[in-house]
């Protein structure tokens, strides 16, 4: 501390700015989640959307029922709307029956499940006769510890990089209030998470970037804990787990191998070992959306007869009989075939499933031309009667969920258009400059860390850009590209930076708070249902 600095008000102030903030952003968000309710469905709860809803099902299907299994859980008949969710598979459980579960991986489901089990205990509620109650206490002891961290952390490495009170100011309002991380506080998800875990392991690695030899054990195991936690509720935060692996090798190759690896599989082992109990496969259920492999192929064109359904052709069942499938297929009760068109894409000429009635048997047919009909083991776990991705006469999916065919636009939209990241926060544009200034070199942080920012944001825009038509869908029906939601950590710093160049010029600050005001309302504009389109979407 400087001399003269321990009686300075100023000094006082700037250290007591962002825990006012964070004190601030956590009332606010808790007032929020005590009074959370959709009185939009039938029976009032804290269940906004079909992907929150996803994970409260199997919330409630492990403490209920003991199982993975939601079949249990959904009421596809309306008289619950919301225990019914359009993010479900099915496939073969453990018991050889068809069943439907979550879509979502089971790791972050299973830890809220231990505090739903320690609620029912000690207060007798469950969540079919009491969703207000438990579903709040779930969401305030998990979204608001996420915010904690998330605010901590970057409150620790604002002080780190001798930020001034004004920084201090505007970056922690900005976290606090004027992103979708506080918009979707009142809901389920994924995104929160997995930011406050990006937060921590950037807290982490500047330790170890800037200065190796001060770096702790504690520093790599934490990085690797929370890059892998990151990676297991964003998939392409994945790529941020190897970035922040190599760096800390090139630090300290022997705490690297030891600590972050350490780190890694606290996660790694729980997220692989709970899929397995959940599905019997290594890989999360959303991976299972193509059709198994080829079996056999019959020649002739059968479109006519398919079409017609019920009836199977003879060439099909003798071939069926010749091929290693045989003792399956005669044991199918009551066959039938329907037409199904995958997320709203011709396959070949036409797309069959042959299923039984009342068991687990079933295969995909396609004519690849007009000579030759391909029978595949079926594989596509989204592809069951009635699925909201599968359709048999017109396009059943909202708008939204149909995919923008142009990439080029799909991009604009995504980073400046309707539910675009600069767009909807326009306070990030500042944050182009501060990493700008950061990459150069130009502020206390190392810049490696500015060109790993850059590096994970052009990878998720350019990881949804390059998916299929049915993909780029800008998340469906949301506030806000949730898919982005965990990049803010790094914007967040190139903010920091940008105010610590220009604070002192002119235009910074009627600038900057023009930005953030506009940011602050747009991010609010959703408060009450995160799980609805951004204000700019007119579709």
């Amino acid at each position: 501390m400087r001399a003269g600095q321990a009686n300075d008000p100023q000094c006082d102030f700037g250290r007591l700015v962002p825990w006012l903030l964070i004190a601030a952003c956590l009332a606010v968000n808790g007032a929020r989640i005590a009074t959370v309710r959709n009185d939009r469905t039938r029976g009032e709860s804290p269940f906004f959307s079909a992907n929150d809803r996803s994970r409260w099902c199997t919330i409630r299907a492990l403490v209920d029922h003991g199982t993975f299994a939601i079949d249990r859980v959904i009421d596809p008949t309306g008289q619950s709307i919301h225990w019914d969710t359009i993010d479900k598979v099915q496939h073969v459980g453990w018991d050889g029956q068809l069943h439907f579960y979550s879509s979502k991986p089971p790791l972050f489901p299973t830890l809220l499940a231990a505090k739903y089990w320690v609620i029912k205990q000690i207060t007798g509620w469950n969540l079919r006769d009491h969703p207000l109650a438990v579903g709040r206490w779930i969401l305030a002891t998990t979204n608001l510890t996420a915010l904690a961290v998330l605010l901590g952390c970057l409150a620790c490495w604002l002080r780190r990089q001798q930020a001034s009170a004004a920084t201090h100011l505007l970056v922690m309002t900005t976290a606090g209030f004027g992103t979708f991380l506080t918009t979707f506080a009142i809901t389920l998800n994924n995104h929160l998470p997995a930011a406050a875990a990006i937060m921590a392991a950037l807290l982490c690695l500047d330790r170890i970037v800037r200065q190796p030899e001060r770096s702790s054990v504690g520093d790599f195991v934490i990085l690797g804990v929370s890059a892998a936690f990151a990676a297991a509720n964003e998939l392409p935060a994945l790529g941020f787990w190897v970035a922040a692996g190599g760096l800390a090798a090139w630090c300290n190759l022997r705490r690297t191998a030891t600590a972050f690896v350490a780190g890694t599989l606290l996660v790694a082992i729980p997220f692989f070992w709970i899929n397995w109990l959940a599905h019997g496969e290594w890989s999360p259920a959303y991976s299972h959306r193509q059709d198994g492999p080829v079996l056999f192929t019959v020649e002739g064109d059968f479109r006519e007869s398919l079409d017609a359904g019920e009836t199977i052709p003879d060439p099909i069942i003798w071939a069926f009989q010749k091929s290693s499938a045989a003792e399956a297929f005669v044991s199918l009760r009551e066959p039938y075939v329907t037409a199904s068109r995958w997320m709203g894409q011709n396959v070949g000429l036409g797309r069959w499933v042959i299923r039984d009635r009342r068991g687990p048997n079933q295969w995909v047919l396609i004519q690849n031309d007009e000579r030759t009909l391909a029978v595949h083991a079926w594989g596509n776990w989204y592809d069951y009667p009635g699925s909201y991705w599968t359709t048999t006469s017109g396009d059943n999916r909202s708008l939204v969920d149909r995919g923008e065919r142009s990439r080029f636009v799909y991009l604009v939209h995504a980073t400046v258009g309707h539910h675009g990241f600069w767009s909807l926060t326009p306070i990030f544009l500042l944050a182009v400059l501060g990493i700008g200034q950061w990459s150069l070199g130009r502020a206390p942080a190392p810049p490696v860390l500015a060109w790993l920012a850059i590096a994970m944001t052009v990878m998720v825009f350019a990881f949804y850009v390059s998916r299929e038509t049915h993909d780029r869908n800008y998340g469906g029906m949301t506030s806000g590209l949730r898919w982005a939601f965990w990049l803010i950590p790094f914007w967040l710093g190139g903010l920091a930076f940008a105010c610590q160049r220009y604070q002192h010029h002119r235009w910074w600050w009627p600038v900057a708070i023009a930005l953030l005001a506009f940011s602050i309302w747009s991010a609010t504009y959703s408060w009450s249902n995160p799980w609805t389109h951004p204000w700019p979407y007119l579709k």
